[in-house]
């Protein structure tokens, strides 16, 4: 690996570029110990200029649901939640979405409903749209993309109703399940964090590891060329 990236290093040099920057794989993604690119970078002198906070269920070990995710289970079956999956719930789904990245933080899903519908019709064993409804109309929702070992809440959302019917509780319950009969070792809620990792969003963060996660850091390096 010191040779590779040493390789790499020197083809972008001679390019006439200054600097390689790195993502790293989390460990959850590798189907076997691959941290050698790391020990790499340090040896090579990069440095880490970014790192993200995300929060993963390890499905292979003792985990369970805190009391307040528990309450919110009761609360959506008392609501009459109901929750299903299918390429046909992107549409509506798209719409909450939208509506609550415009709302909360200005911003609108990095996929178009096209792109993810494309995606996914390229894709349909890897990605999964899994929605709660209520009465038929769907309140809250998932996007979940699927590798062998890791199963990637990529989006999540849900109405004002959702929100007070505790639907997403219910959906990311069902999702986490999904994931646990794919023979999947870990369901991953994504990052918490913004400004290239510098703000930790602590409310997020903790709903997340409410459902049994735990903390998976998301590294990023630039190596000076």
């Amino acid at each position: 690996m010191i040779d590779a990236l040493q390789a790499i290093a020197k083809e972008y040099r001679a390019a006439g570029l200054r600097c390689l920057r790195y993502k790293a794989v989390p460990y959850i993604y590798n189907r076997v110990p691959s941290d050698d690119d790391l020990y790499a970078l340090f040896r090579l002198g990069a440095r880490r200029y970014r790192c993200d906070l995300s929060a993963t269920i390890d499905l292979g070990s003792s985990w369970s649901l805190s009391k307040l995710r528990r309450r919110g289970l009761s609360k959506a079956r008392q609501y009459g939640v109901q929750v299903a999956s299918g390429s046909s719930y992107f549409e509506p789904f798209w719409s909450i979405l939208k509506d609550n990245l415009s709302t909360k933080h200005g911003k609108r899903p990095t996929h178009t409903l096209e792109e993810i519908q494309h995606l996914q019709s390229l894709f349909p064993e890897q990605i999964e749209c899994v929605v709660g409804m209520i009465k038929n109309e769907v309140v809250a929702g998932v996007v979940l993309f699927c590798t062998p070992l890791v199963v990637h809440a990529q989006y999540i959302g849900s109405s004002t109703l959702g929100r007070e019917a505790s639907a997403t509780t219910a959906v990311l319950e069902r999702a986490i399940e999904k994931a646990k009969e794919r023979g999947a070792r870990y369901f991953d809620f994504g990052i918490s964090t913004e400004d290239k990792g510098r703000v930790l969003n602590e409310g997020l963060q903790q709903f997340k590891t409410s459902f049994g996660a735990g903390g998976v850091a998301y590294e990023f390096y630039d190596l000076d060329l």
